[in-house]
């Protein structure tokens, strides 16, 4: 093995002699595997497809009346979240590659979080692209991360069948989210109501806040690569 076109990390465990493990000791590693990182994958997919979406549900909720927005200005909030993913795939995906990948992501979320959570003081349009536009550019992380994860920790023929099972989570969010915004325009705002925040801005909080706790749990839960000494064991590649 040339261990000069190796990555260093990798280079300490690997060796020219091929490591054998049974089916079952396999399987038993893969189920540690789906515990410790796939699980992490799909749930972190399934909740920035839901705070991507959340403007669908806010619209039904008054943010367009109480932000002024008039024309196609609430069609930019959401165009902007898509050009700013289009610029910053190149830079993301180089960083992927060169920073601790579990580290990167629990911080991209922890800040996507806590720019959800800011749409709630928005007052105009200029203040909604803005942020709109930092999501955007945060919440580019989680496609090629997880792709990156996913040939980082299964084998070649497993890779399809994992990468389906984040993705999926797209129509999840679909499925949720409306039961959750539904739940959220229960919320009687002033000066009918009582509470003092209106539904759309509870539901930005609501979600921005979890967001943040779920970013700082990946930091904490999440290995980067499986030679972390706490990482699930290491398998066999093809």
């Amino acid at each position: 093995m040339d261990y000069n076109r190796v990555d260093s990390e990798v280079a300490k465990y690997a060796s020219d002699t091929a490591i054998e493990i049974s089916p079952e000791e396999n399987s038993r590693l893969r189920k540690l595997v789906d515990r410790r990182v796939l699980s992490i994958m799909i749930f972190t997919y399934f909740l920035q497809a839901l705070d991507k979406g959340t403007l669908s549900f806010a619209s039904i909720m008054g943010i367009k009346t109480d932000t002024h927005l008039v024309g196609q200005q609430f069609a930019w909030l959401t165009t902007c979240i898509y050009i700013a993913i289009f610029f910053v795939e190149y830079p993301t995906n180089w960083l992927i590659q060169r920073l601790p990948i579990a580290k990167y992501l629990g911080c991209s979320i922890i800040i996507w979080g806590t720019v959800l959570a800011l749409h709630a003081v928005s007052k105009n349009f200029t203040t909604l692209v803005t942020l709109r536009t930092l999501l955007g550019i945060f919440e580019a992380v989680c496609q090629p991360a997880f792709v990156y994860l996913s040939s980082m920790w299964y084998k070649r023929e497993e890779q399809a069948a994992t990468v389906s099972y984040w993705y999926m989570m797209n129509g999840g969010q679909q499925i949720v989210g409306g039961l959750l915004a539904y739940c959220f325009t229960l919320i009687k705002s002033p000066p009918k109501g009582t509470s003092p925040l209106k539904s759309w801005q509870a539901i930005f909080i609501t979600y921005g806040a979890f967001s943040v706790l779920w970013g700082a749990f990946v930091l904490l839960y999440m290995p980067d690569s499986p030679c972390e000494r706490n990482a699930p064991a290491k398998r066999t590649r093809n």
